[in-house]
């Protein structure tokens, strides 16, 4: 239900859904084709529509019950996207491998008020579908059932990963820290969670993730040219 219609106009470039006007159900933006940037955050909308919205640079869609969001099959400037704390449906990250210009990727859940509701974004599966996202900066996959993939990542680019729990003691983002503790990194799951909020200690640890990956790589090579 749409409690105020005055602030919609289709033809509008930002649309940001005020504060005091309340969103439930279906939020249905396909009529805005000229829309570059959708702000609709901590509302009760369960599904987002935005398949005719091929000219958009951001979303900001945080804070709400998403199960759903459908995004255009084309976006070439679609750079910032923000998912975090809805309560997606279990699917994998395909839905984002279009978007090679994706720069900053949030779809995490931190809120652990609503983890422990069983509110959350049940995403699942390998990281391999980010793998032609070459200008990714930031990724957010707390709390997730993300579970593999990482070295596919471009690591060279990437400044800031969380991939924390968040108290979500079978999530599947354990599996990669679990991973990169067999490596022989130290991984603090309040600190990859951003919980610390010290953004020099969490690029420290992406770094040494790219080195970790780079060192992987070359083992690999030897030893392929070794047996050979």
């Amino acid at each position: 239900m749409i409690s105020n219609k005055n602030w919609l106009d289709t033809n509008a470039e930002e649309l940001i859904v005020p504060s005091d006007v309340c969103l439930d159900g279906e939020f249905n933006l396909n009529n805005f084709t000229n829309l570059q940037k959708i702000v609709v955050e901590n509302k009760n909308i369960t599904r987002l529509v935005l398949t005719n919205c091929s000219r958009l640079e951001t979303i900001c869609a945080s804070g709400n019950l998403l199960k759903t969001i459908e995004l255009p099959h084309s976006a070439p400037n679609l750079k910032f996207v923000y998912l975090q704390n809805n309560n997606f449906d279990v699917q994998n990250l395909s839905c984002f491998s279009r978007f090679h210009q994706l720069m900053y990727l949030y779809i995490g859940t931190n809120n652990k008020n609503r983890i422990n509701q069983g509110i959350y974004n049940r995403l699942h599966g390998s990281l391999e579908y980010l793998q032609n996202l070459e200008e990714l900066k930031e990724l957010d996959i707390n709390a997730t059932d993300v579970n593999q993939g990482w070295m596919s990542l471009n690591w060279d680019m990437i400044d800031v990963f969380l991939f924390g729990s968040q108290g979500r003691h079978n999530a599947g983002v354990i599996t990669i820290q679990n991973v990169l503790r067999g490596l022989g990194m130290e991984i603090d799951d309040d600190l990859v969670s951003g919980n610390r909020n010290n953004p020099e200690e969490i690029k420290e640890v992406t770094y040494n993730i790219s080195e970790l990956k780079e060192q992987m790589i070359n083992q690999i090579q030897l030893t392929t040219f070794t047996s050979r």
